[in-house]
């Protein structure tokens, strides 16, 4: 599932638990606000978001009160994204992207330690196996 850039802008807010009732729930009218405070778009243009966003199938909303509620994790959206530019840019090897990613920023040595521990405490799952092959 693609989302614009626009839309990921209001899945932010959606996803922000500092906005969100204990249901996980939040307005359209607080989310539509908050954009125009943050970006300065228009009511109108935040339902069309909000519409577009229903249509995909990544928000449910509840009425009376209009409440909004996302269906998919923000780590679902970024994992793909990764999967995808892994798959279409570096031809499905994660080493040739991971090379990539980190020869052009400023690593430290705390950053190297980490990378290791994280490599280091890796199990493959069923999902990584199938990604070798």
């Amino acid at each position: 599932m693609k989302l614009s850039d626009n839309e990921l802008k209001v899945m932010e807010i959606i996803w922000d638990e500092n906005y969100l009732d204990e249901d996980g729930e939040i307005t359209a009218k607080k989310v539509s606000d908050i954009l125009i405070e943050k970006y300065g778009w228009n009511k109108n243009s935040n339902y069309v978001y909000f519409r577009r966003l229903l249509e995909k199938g990544v928000i449910s909303r509840r009425y009376p009160n209009y409440t909004i509620k996302s269906l998919i994790q923000k780590e679902d959206i970024v994992n793909k994204a990764i999967d995808k530019i892994i798959d279409n840019t570096f031809g499905g090897s994660i080493l040739r992207f991971f090379n990539a990613f980190i020869s052009d920023k400023k690593i430290t040595p705390e950053d190297i330690e980490g990378m290791k521990e994280i490599i280091n405490s890796f199990e493959i799952t069923n999902k990584d196996k199938k990604r070798q092959r």
